[in-house]
């Protein structure tokens, strides 16, 4: 037995570094994921809450109105409304590789050139265009269309239609005759994800919390690449800032317009009490009432008043 060991000496070494280097290729191909958190402060809501008033009137607590609001808040964050105008603000339909000898990795920013599409292209979303830079001018494109490979040089900025494509790369500025040749020997890819696919990896990268206690909530994102992940977050609170200053001033707006609405029928019907008065004592050709009498009108007017501030909680309601 020990002597067919060290016979075979050499499998004791082989195996263990066949299995390390095969373990060292494996994570080394694994993509690292990060995680990125911004906290966000609510403001006190600032608009006329009418039933909120209409509670308080009933004797009723609105204690659970607080949570509800937060809660509402964390949903609003992860809605298609934010996340959309995230994506296209971002431009995150477009993801960029450069391949290395080992792995691939994903770029966010400093890639060489920018590709511009139609959603309505059949072949653009899911699959990877290879592209390589030949000259300061034109570039190689390969890729696959029902199964058939192709392969093709344009021209940076022409409008690529071949095959039922439609896009334009555009190539940076940095990209001169001068240092044309630090280009060409990379190998880039690029991928078109469509935006409801695009909508749901970010929503279920996204979590949202809220610290307890408090009236801050977390958001937390988790992405391949770490700076992308905090222009995304950026996105995400200057967007959902801008969304409720927006909603409270058109809130705050229609309830102006509607309390000034009610002002002016106010207004109307108590002249229309003045003018029932002065009617009435030019038909009785007199020049002043008894007090019982201006009382009689005053609480008409005060009935007149009670009915319609009735009539505005029942609008409200």
């Amino acid at each position: 037995m020990l002597g067919a060991i060290l016979r075979n000496w050499y499998v004791l070494i082989l195996i263990p570094a066949i299995f390390f280097s095969l373990a060292y290729l494996a994570t080394h191909r694994i993509q690292d994921v990060y995680a990125s958190r911004c906290q966000i402060l609510l403001r006190a809501q600032e608009t006329y809450d009418y039933q909120s008033q209409i509670s308080r009137g009933l004797g009723l607590s609105n204690r659970s109105g607080g949570y509800e609001y937060t809660a509402g808040q964390m949903k609003i964050i992860k809605s298609t409304t934010i996340l959309d105008d995230v994506i296209d603000s971002l431009d995150l339909n477009v993801s960029y590789f450069i391949v290395g000898r080992i792995r691939v990795t994903e770029l966010f920013q400093h890639v060489p050139f920018e590709v511009e599409y139609n959603k309505f292209s059949k072949p653009v979303f899911g699959q990877r265009f290879d592209l390589s830079i030949q000259t300061a001018d034109s570039y190689r494109l390969q890729y696959e269309v029902d199964g058939v490979s192709k392969d093709k040089v344009f021209r940076f900025e022409e409008l690529v239609l071949d095959d039922g494509l439609y896009l334009r790369v555009k190539k940076a500025t940095s990209i001169t005759g001068r240092n044309i040749d630090t280009y060409k020997d990379a190998r880039y890819q690029f991928q078109i994800t469509s935006d409801n696919r695009l909508l749901n990896k970010l929503k279920s990268a996204i979590s949202v919390s809220n610290i307890d206690f408090t009236s801050i909530i977390e958001v937390t994102l988790k992405d391949e690449i770490p700076e992308r992940a905090v222009k995304v977050l950026e996105r995400i609170a200057s967007t959902y800032i801008q969304t409720t200053i927006q909603g409270q001033t058109d809130i705050n707006k229609n309830t102006l317009k509607y309390i000034d609405k009610q002002l002016r029928e106010i207004t109307e019907i108590i002249n229309s009490i003045e003018d029932e008065l002065e009617n009435y004592k030019e038909e009785k050709e007199i020049l002043s009432l008894s007090r019982e009498e201006e009382s009689q009108f005053g609480l008409l007017a005060d009935l007149e008043s009670e009915e319609k501030a009735q009539q505005m909680q029942l609008n409200s309601l």
